[in-house]
Order: structure tokens, then C-alpha cells, then sequence
């Protein structure tokens, strides 16, 4: 064994041939190109406002963006498949999670960074005279210093200029879940310089979201020495998972140096021990000790138990003017593996790392292709540029949402929500059909006997165990999942998954639940009709309506259910939203059975045709809230035994209220076009609900004297669903806007939402994707922040809005609706998308002809009157929809005013 002090620093032959030239590296030329960028936005004011997400953050093309410091909020990406969540942030922290094993933990605010890297300067008697954190960024690097970050679904990139040198860290994930830090250190200046270059990581580890002060005692860090003469480190944690099982984590942190063009490595100086580095308990891993005295008083080949084992190196290097460095650094994670010391002889040079990246790069963009939308003379603060990468992202965003594998925000509650992941996939079969395919018979296998879908699951682990669930019974999670299925088979024309054979999940109430999978097999549509009848067992026998049960999509409102009564666990309180899904469920179920050969398919179309004949009756007869003067609400719902409203005329608080969910799903239903007469009220409604970021979830908010109504009173009010804008729902209101006939006003709150198209809005959260909310508290300094971004289910409605409703692509079992808005905020749209083999370029232009023109691979094709609206819209069947490629124009003229007409899809 190694001895656990050594000489600080010893010269290596540690470097590589210099054979490449720094022309030619492609982290270098990465990294001038971002740079370009940065220099051109500074100072080209019109390239900068079109290129402007908001404040410091900038489109550098369809899917990188660039961020400069920001005195408020921090962006980020989400990078990872199959489970593994890496995040990084503009700022340059990460973190890292597969399920609940932890690889960095998620810093608290102001914490110590877990990956780090430095650059110094010395002087001609080698002392450090100045030094810059290159990861993460400093928030005031000052004027010696640039530096940005740039973020991209591949990688971010970390770019530093200082005193004539460039540097860039660039931080990515291999297919193989091999997280790597490249750096590439070249000298831009006329002189020489000697200078050092560190890099510090201190992963975590360990299953577990918290660290604990006996984490240490289970920890050791040893420097290995590869057949190439590299010295490496290996931190090996031992964990008990349970009474039963123990597992032996190993992070093989391997280390390669490469230098050009006259680059010379003088020293090095490498330790396991925290304490070494950062100098002493008083000192972080900010601003290590050892950095700035350009020194490392010790080193520890091992390292453990009474100190942090982590990797840390110290390189003095030698740097000629147009000289390169490039050091490879990568985290390869193993469990109970024997051989783990076999990745310590499979590192990459830096060409080989580039080319990794390079296919990565390549696999992502083919993920992603085939879906686009395009406008051309947007009138908005936003450019057509931003608001195409916009999208861009934007499908990054849903496709994260709808692969999420559980504890991506890693929290013991993180788990896989039926609800959210089955919206998402509703958006992600538009352009990656079989992913959604396979998520959805994921999603159905978790159906309990009875038909009951979970609110949240997990998935086994490796050893086979059932993950934990959340088995609060909310009533709305089979509604988006016959709604989800019906809109995949319409998009896809997959009808033989029907009869794919699925298995079913029992909830076993142990602390906490699990599910565990029983012998039944089923097929999807036999799962469906389980699923329909458990809701429709559920109705309110003295309404017709759906109960609420725990709750509904508005997790907030989770008191509808509750009774005091003894010996029941839920009342009849109601949910109007769910009843009113369960109404268009109850017809999607008929369309389903109609093109299926199940034996009992006619007695199961015509019960659900009568079913949702009877939920229509009791929705107009019980949930329309009415006054003398004849003005109208649609509820949201109401308690045990209607012992209150909440969003009628005088709620529990005995305040008139009005709700947003209830109003726009009584349009997304098919309601509104089955009984137009409660339009207008729809429409006042929303127009009570407007504030400065969008329709407001509830107007008024709840106080703390509405306990009654669940846990909305216990948020501040001004915020998520109490009394702001949660753009989940406010998303729901501009596609019911739509389809209500108003697309002036659906864009104008679609423009209110979008984070960059507001630049008097502080945006707290990454403003290239949806954000799930924006606060209304004045006094606290909150005004227009979000709560959240990334995992929020407005990303999903607004990609099927755009698509749907302002382009107006609106697939059916035989074919396709073209039907776009008749008005946009701007001259052109263009979409792109691939339907059942058929792909599909529309084209939207605005004051183009007198009249409603539709032009199809060249032929001028005439409409359909809407029976409603009097607009023309074009019906094609999938028969008429060449294999090869397809163009629709469509030629519009903007009518003088609109009116309240539903839209029929």
C-alpha cells in the first residue's frame, strides 16, 4: 500500500506527444465559436435583441443557449436517459442522481461546490498572483476575468478569458453514464506563462438524498497509477441498503493530460484528502488553500474515515504563447463490481473524447427531428429566431418529462406520476411514437385489479424489490390515461396495441406502499375498460358526478373528498373537472371499442354512450352555479353532501369565486360544443381570471380560514394555484381559448406565459423552457418568479396547443383536421410533423386571400364549413396523405372581430 504522505510535488511523465495543434481541437473551436457569440452580443445591440431569451440569457442557435452572470436565478439543463438525471447549471453547479443513489448531491444555496475547478497565475519566484474558479463561474469574476456558460441537451460548456489565457470546461455524460470534464487551457497571449490548473470532485455516492456526519466513516479514497503512468483515484463507499443487503459504490476517477505546441507539465500534485486541499476546517472548497498559495503542503494517497475522500489535483504547467492543454477527468460508477479498476485503462484521448461527444451530439438531434414549428414576422418582444429554439427546447422539455424514471428532483417523494407522465406522452407521440408506446404500457402495467391507476410509482430495483408508491386514491389519474391512449391510436393508427397482453399491479398498504405485481395478464383494451368502469363506479349516486376522492389535477383542493362521518374514509364531494374527463372518456372509450373485435365490444360502446349521456345530464344540472340576474359559473367542485361550492357565487369563505381547470375542460371536454349556451360565461370568466402573467388558477386566492377546501389556503397567497398563474392550468384556458373561437385572446395569454416574450417580468428559472408558475407577491419581492421549471406539465400543453391549435394539425382515426387559428401575432407559421408514416410541412399564412384558402402538394382543395364558427376547415384521410412528403398551405385573412364560437375537433 502506497504510503499515506509523499513529497507534494513531483515532476511526471505525465505528458502526451504534442502532436495535435490547437487549431484543430474541437473543444477549442467549440469554445472560440461560443466566444464569438458572447463578444457579438456585447456589442451589436440589434443581434443582441434577437438573439435575447431574457435579461443575461441568449439563443446562440436552435438548441445551445448562452447565460453571462446573473445577479438573480440560475438556468439549467437536464441531461440523462434511462433514469440517470444530470443537471447543470449556468452557474456551474451540478448534480446527479440515478433513482436514489446520489453522484452529487444538489448543493444547498451558497454551498460548497461538489466539482470544481481552478486557474492560477504565478509569478517568476512561482507564487500564485492571481487566480479565477473556471467551475463553477465566479459571481463576480471582475473586470480581469470574462466568463459565461453555455447550455445545450449535450453538454454545458464553462468559458473563461483571463489575463491573455482561455480556458473551457466542458461537462457531458457518456451513453454509458460516464460523466466526463474536459478542459482545454490554451494561451492567447504574446508571452510565456507559468500557471496552475486544479480540479477538485467530491461525489457523494451513496442511496440517500441528505448527507450525515457517519458518511465519512464508510468512505475511502485511494490514487492508483494506470499501465500509462496516469495517477488516478478510486473512492470506494460501502453502504447497507437494508438489514439484508449491502452494496460497495466505487467512483473511478480517471485523470489524462495532453499537451500541444510547446505546453509543458512542470508538477503535480495530487491528494485523496479534503482537508489537504481546501486547507483546514475554516476553508471550502470555494477558495482552496492550496490553490491560492500555489502549493499543497501535503498529499494522501489514502484517505479515510477521519476526513472527506475525495480527487484533487495541483498542476504547475508551462504555457507558451499558442501552446494547449487539454485534461480529460471522468466519474465511472460501478456497484459491488470486482473489476471496477478495469475503467482506469479506458480513457480517451481528447480527439476520441471529442468524437464520443460528437455521436452523442448526433443520437440527441435524431432523437428530436422530426417535429419543428417555425413563424416568420412574430410580432412580440420575442424574435422568430428565439421563439424556434424556444420550441426547440421546449420538446427537450416534454421528452424529460415523459422518459422520468422516478426521483428526478431526488426526493423520497419523486416518484413517477401516472397523471404527469401520460400528459407529457400525449405531446412526445407526435415525433417519438414508439417511446410513448413503450412508456404506456409501462404506465398501464401499474393498474391495480379493479381498474384503480396509482398516483405514483416506482419501479423495482435492481435486485427485483417493488419501489415504493404513493397510494392516496386522487380520483383523476385513469382519466388522462384513456385520454392519452386515445390520442396515441389517433396519431399513430397503432391499433393492434390494443391487444397487447399487459400485467396489473396490487397496492399493498405497508409503511411505506408498495405494489406488487400479481399473475393476471390482460390486454390494453381489456386495462381500459377496468379503468372506465372503476370511475364510472365512483359517480355520486345523488348527483351523477364524479367524486373527488383524495383529490383531483388541482392537488390543492384535496378537501372536496373528505367527511366527518363515521365509518367513511371519503364523501361524496365532487370534482367537476374529472367528471367532466370522465364524460369525454366515456366517448373516447366508444371510439376505441369501434375499431377493436373485442367479443363484447357493441354492450360496452353502448354503456359508455349512455354513460356519457347521463354525465352530461348531471353536469347541467349540478354543476352551473346560477343567480337571479342570471349570470352563470361552472364549479369546481363541492363538498360532502354539497355542504359548499368552491367557484360559485358564495364559496365556503362566502366569497364569489371563479376556477379556471373547470371552466377550460368544460371546452376541452366536448361539452361546449355539445351545449354551446354557457360560452360567454366561459369567456367572462377567464376575462375575471386575467392578471399580468396569465389566467389565474383560482380569482380570489383562498385564505387560511378555507381549511375545508384542502391545502390551497396553507400556500401564501399570490402564489402556484392560490390566487396567481400556475401555467399548467392557465395553458388549459388558452387551448379552450382556441377552440372558444378566440385566438387573439388565446395568444395573448400564450405570450403572457412564454417566459422570454415578457422583458418587464424577472425570470427566476431557466427562460428557454415553461416554468410551472408565477408568483403575485408584490411585498416579498417574488412578483412574476416561478417556483419550478423543467418537471411541469405546461410544457406538454403548450407543444399541444401550438400544434393543434394555433397551426392546427388535429389528427382523427382516419385522418386529419387542418384547421388553424384564423389569427397569429405573426405573418407566418410553419410546421413539420410525421403522422402514421405521412410526412406533413404546413404552412399558415395571414392576409394572404379574401377567403380561406387550402393548397395541397400544389391543388387548391376546398373546406368544410364549420357548423359552428361558419370558418372553413380541410379533412384528409391518411389515403391522401402521400408517404413521401406532404404540403399544406393554407391562405388566411384575419376577420375585422371574433366571436364566441366552439371549435369541434
Amino acid at each position: 500500500m502506497p504510503s499515506a504522505t509523499q513529497k507534494a510535488e513531483t515532476p511526471t511523465a505525465f505528458n502526451a506527444p504534442q502532436s495535435e495543434r490547437l487549431a484543430h481541437d474541437a473543444l477549442v473551436n467549440e469554445a472560440r465559436r461560443f466566444i464569438a457569440v458572447a463578444h457579438r452580443i456585447e456589442h451589436d445591440d440589434d443581434y443582441a435583441n434577437e438573439q435575447r431569451f431574457h435579461n443575461a440569457t441568449y439563443r446562440v442557435d436552435d438548441t445551445h443557449v448562452i447565460e453571462f452572470t446573473r445577479e438573480r436565478g440560475d438556468s439549467r439543463y437536464a441531461l440523462g436517459r434511462e433514469g440517470f438525471n444530470l443537471w447543470l447549471y449556468a452557474s456551474g453547479q451540478i448534480h446527479a442522481n440515478k433513482g436514489l443513489f446520489s453522484y452529487f448531491l444538489k448543493p444547498s444555496e451558497g454551498g460548497e461546490p461538489s466539482a470544481a475547478c481552478f486557474l492560477g497565475l504565478l509569478d517568476q519566484q512561482g507564487s500564485t498572483e492571481q487566480t479565477v474558479r473556471l467551475l463553477p463561474l465566479e459571481p463576480e469574476a471582475g473586470p480581469q476575468a470574462q466568463q459565461f456558460a453555455v447550455l445545450g441537451p449535450e453538454a454545458a460548456w464553462y468559458i473563461t478569458r483571463f489575463a491573455g489565457l482561455a480556458a473551457a470546461v466542458r461537462v457531458s455524460l457518456s451513453a454509458d453514464e460516464q460523466m466526463r470534464w474536459s478542459t482545454a487551457l490554451w494561451n492567447d497571449a504574446g508571452a510565456d506563462r507559468q500557471v496552475i490548473l486544479s480540479t477538485y470532485l467530491n461525489p457523494f455516492l451513496r442511496h440517500g438524498i441528505h448527507p450525515s456526519s457517519e458518511d465519512v466513516w464508510f468512505r475511502r479514497g485511494d490514487i492508483m497509477t494506470a499501465d500509462d503512468g496516469s495517477r488516478n483515484v478510486i473512492i470506494r463507499v460501502n453502504e447497507d441498503i437494508d438489514r439484508e443487503n449491502s452494496v460497495v459504490n466505487h467512483g473511478v476517477i480517471g485523470r489524462s493530460l495532453h499537451t500541444h505546441e510547446g505546453a509543458e507539465l512542470l508538477s503535480e500534485a495530487i491528494t485523496t484528502s479534503r482537508t489537504n486541499y481546501i486547507g483546514g476546517s475554516r476553508h471550502t472548497a470555494h477558495a482552496p488553500r492550496s490553490v491560492r498559495n500555489g502549493t499543497m503542503n501535503r498529499t494522501a494517497s489514502v484517505t479515510e474515515l477521519t476526513d472527506t475522500a475525495v480527487s484533487a489535483d495541483l498542476l504547475r504547467i508551462h504555457l507558451p504563447a499558442s501552446s494547449l492543454l487539454r485534461q480529460e477527468t471522468t466519474l465511472t460508477v460501478t456497484h459491488n463490481d470486482p473489476h471496477h479498476g478495469h475503467w482506469l485503462k479506458q480513457q480517451d484521448r481528447p480527439d476520441e473524447a471529442d468524437r464520443r461527444l460528437e455521436r452523442f451530439r448526433a443520437d440527441e438531434a435524431a432523437r428530436h427531428n422530426a417535429l419543428s414549428l417555425r413563424t416568420i414576422g412574430l410580432e412580440a418582444s420575442a424574435s422568430d429566431a428565439v421563439f424556434g429554439s424556444f420550441f426547440e427546447h421546449l420538446k427537450r422539455q416534454v421528452d424529460v418529462c415523459a422518459e422520468i424514471r422516478g426521483y428526478m428532483q431526488a426526493s423520497a417523494s419523486s416518484l413517477i406520476g401516472v397523471r404527469d407522465v401520460c400528459q407529457a406522452i400525449e405531446a412526445q407521440l407526435l415525433w417519438r411514437p414508439a417511446a410513448a408506446r413503450n412508456k404506456l404500457l409501462e404506465v398501464l402495467a401499474y393498474t391495480g385489479p379493479d381498474g384503480r391507476c396509482l398516483r405514483q410509482y416506482a419501479l423495482p430495483d435492481k435486485a427485483g424489490r417493488p419501489g415504493r408508491v404513493d397510494s392516496r386514491p386522487f380520483i383523476d389519474q385513469g382519466v388522462w390515461v384513456i385520454a392519452t391512449l386515445a390520442t396515441y391510436l389517433r396519431a399513430t393508427g397503432d391499433h393492434p396495441m390494443l391487444s397487447e397482453l399487459v400485467g396489473y399491479h396490487q397496492l399493498v398498504e405497508t409503511d411505506p406502499p408498495h405494489a406488487v405485481k400479481t399473475d393476471a395478464v390482460d390486454t390494453v383494451l381489456d386495462h381500459l375498460i377496468r379503468i372506465a368502469d372503476y370511475l364510472l363506479d365512483h359517480r355520486d349516486p345523488s348527483t351523477g358526478c364524479l367524486r373527488a376522492m383524495y383529490g383531483d389535477w388541482n392537488d390543492a383542493i384535496d378537501g372536496l373528498g373528505l367527511t366527518d362521518e363515521p365509518g367513511q374514509t371519503y364523501g361524496n364531494g365532487v370534482s367537476v373537472m374529472a367528471t367532466l374527463q370522465l364524460y369525454q372518456n366515456c366517448l373516447e372509450m366508444d371510439e376505441l371499442l369501434a375499431s377493436s373485435d373485442h367479443p363484447l365490444r357493441e354492450q360496452h360502446r353502448a354503456r359508455y354512450r349512455q354513460a356519457a349521456e347521463h354525465l352530461a345530464t348531471a353536469l347541467q344540472q349540478h354543476a352551473i352555479a346560477a343567480t337571479d340576474t342570471h349570470t352563470r359559473r361552472i364549479l369546481h367542485g363541492w363538498g360532502h353532501n354539497q355542504e359548499y361550492e368552491i367557484g360559485g357565487y358564495r364559496d365556503l369563505d362566502g366569497k364569489a369565486r371563479d376556477g379556471l381547470a373547470a371552466n377550460a375542460m368544460w371546452v376541452l371536454s366536448g361539452m361546449a360544443q355539445r351545449d354551446p349556451q354557457y360560452n360567454q360565461d366561459i369567456l367572462e370568466a377567464f376575462q375575471r381570471l386575467d392578471g399580468p402573467f396569465g389566467l389565474k388558477t383560482f380569482a380570489p386566492g383562498f385564505g387560511r380560514d378555507t381549511r375545508r377546501a384542502g391545502r390551497i389556503g396553507n400556500l401564501p397567497l399570490g402564489t402556484a394555484e392560490n390566487g396567481a398563474c400556475y401555467v399548467h392550468a392557465t395553458a388549459f384556458g388558452i387551448m379552450a381559448l382556441f377552440r372558444l373561437g378566440q385566438p387573439d385572446r388565446a395568444w395573448e395569454q400564450l405570450l403572457k406565459i412564454l417566459p422570454f416574450a415578457m422583458p418587464q417580468r424577472h425570470v427566476s428559472h431557466s427562460p428557454f423552457i415553461m416554468p410551472n408558475s408565477y408568483s403575485l407577491i408584490d411585498e416579498a419581492g417574488a412578483f412574476g418568479e416561478s417556483m419550478n421549471d423543467w418537471q411541469t406539465g405546461s410544457s406538454n400543453v403548450v407543444l399541444k396547443t401550438l400544434i393543434h391549435d394555433a397551426a392546427g394539425i388535429q389528427p382523427t382515426q382516419e385522418g386529419i383536421w387542418v384547421n388553424p387559428a384564423t389569427w397569429a401575432p405573426c405573418a407566418e407559421i410553419h410546421l413539420r410533423l410525421t403522422l402514421r408514416g405521412r410526412p406533413i410541412e404546413l404552412i399558415w399564412q395571414r392576409e394572404a386571400a379574401q377567403a380561406r384558402t387550402f393548397i395541397v402538394n400544389g391543388d387548391v382543395k376546398t373546406g368544410q364549413t364549420h357548423p359552428h364558427s361558419g370558418v372553413a376547415r380541410l379533412r384528409l384521410t391518411y389515403d391522401q396523405l402521400k408517404t413521401t412528403a406532404n404540403t399544406i398551405t393554407v391562405l388566411d385573412q384575419a376577420p375585422a372581430e371574433h366571436t364566441c364560437v366552439p371549435q369541434n375537433y
